[in-house]
């Protein structure tokens, strides 16, 4: 059965713990997971800590993408997690 679940939130309001406590990790396609498979995490000078690189957005998502519908074509349980934080981030 094909099923597709979105999650949606501010940064660190719950999204990918709320999948960890569902168990869910498995099934879930991260952007933040793919952006530390594409480059490690940067130091941030003035705030003294590190933080995931938005510079290969793009790539990230088009990456993203590519995975989810190769999963959705097998019938598979997907989770997204990300922020979606606007009504764009769902048309494509």
């Amino acid at each position: 059965m094909r099923t597709l679940i979105i999650t949606r939130g501010a940064p660190g309001s719950g999204e990918s713990t709320w999948i960890k406590k569902m168990g869910l990790e498995n099934y879930t396609l991260s952007a933040d997971s793919i952006r530390l498979l594409v480059e490690s995490p940067i130091i941030v000078p003035d705030k003294k800590h590190r933080v995931i690189s938005q510079k290969n957005d793009n790539y990230v998502w088009t990456l993203l993408f590519e995975l989810l519908e190769k999963r959705m074509s097998n019938g598979e349980f997907v989770v997204v997690d990300a922020t979606h934080s606007r009504s764009s981030d769902f048309s494509r």
